[in-house]
């Protein structure tokens, strides 16, 4: 039933409750899991890595380091400055902030071709981005 909705606005009504969740300190597992699930449908191949940000979001959010990495790897393969970002963020947690710093060097980089090649503007607002 969700899936036959436009992508947009799954993704509008996911994100602003899961960042009410997370506001909240109350996580989602259910929405969380529909979120999963619609980020592995090959469906929506131009949302694809929006849900899988929001995704891995939430996962470190949630102190989900393995989930989060896992989804990392997905996103490794669409060339998205998230990927990097996300990537950071799991290295300041870790403590290792050197390679943060270069992951977000990496993921500024990324950001700064796309926009280069592209009338869009490639800058996602993320989280670990702050």
């Amino acid at each position: 039933m969700v899936l036959s909705l436009d992508p947009d606005l799954i993704m509008l009504v996911l994100e602003f409750e899961l960042c009410s969740a997370a506001l909240g300190l109350n996580p989602q597992l259910e929405l969380l899991e529909t979120l999963a699930m619609i980020a592995n449908d090959r469906r929506y191949p131009s949302h694809c890595s929006e849900m899988l940000a929001l995704l891995c979001e939430q996962y470190l959010l949630q102190g989900r380091i393995q989930e989060a990495r896992e989804v990392i790897q997905v996103l490794a393969t669409m060339s998205e400055p998230a990927d990097y970002v996300y990537r950071a963020w799991i290295a300041l947690l870790e403590g290792d902030n050197s390679s943060s710093l270069h992951q977000y060097d990496k993921a500024i980089d990324l950001t700064l071709q796309k926009q280069a090649q592209s009338k869009r503007k490639p800058l996602p607002c993320f989280v670990p981005g702050i």
